[in-house]
């Protein structure tokens, strides 16, 4: 076995943890975000076989949970999160009442940190961020839960 990736328009030999064995393994990091892989077997009598490229897709990382939060009714209630991912990311705050997910409007919806007004009403909501790399590819964010005192 020989593991490839592609570099520009040539097939090069890797040397990640694997690469001469049926599984390569390959830490999943921004840069590599859109390589190609294939693995080239060769047999003893010296006939190679070469399977089909495949293309790593980097899913975007949270770094940093948003956390619950309790707070007076009539304030208002920060959620923050801190993620990595491929290019520019984009976020998109969620809530859930019990009755599923759905996305909120309140102030900071599509940015790192939402600023909900503590109504007693939401006491209990739950509350998630949807990261997406501009690669397409999204990852949601623990939930955090609000307690409205």
């Amino acid at each position: 076995y020989q593991w490839q990736y592609l570099n520009g328009s040539t097939w090069t030999n890797t040397t990640w943890s694997g690469a001469k064995s049926d599984t390569l393994k390959v830490p999943a990091a921004v840069a590599r975000d859109g390589y190609q892989y294939r693995c080239v077997v060769t047999s003893s009598n010296g006939t190679t076989a070469t399977s089909n490229a495949v293309k790593l897709i980097v899913k975007p990382a949270i770094t940093k949970q948003p956390a619950s939060v309790t707070v007076t009714a009539g304030t208002t209630a920060t959620f923050k999160v801190e993620a990595s991912g491929v290019g520019t990311l984009s976020y998109q705050w969620q809530y859930n009442d019990g009755s599923g997910w759905k996305n909120t409007t309140w102030n900071g919806a599509t940015t790192d940190t939402l600023k909900v007004p503590a109504a007693s009403s939401r006491n209990g909501y739950q509350y998630r961020c949807v990261v997406t790399s501009s690669n397409g590819t999204t990852t949601n964010s623990n939930a955090a839960t609000l307690t409205v005192k």
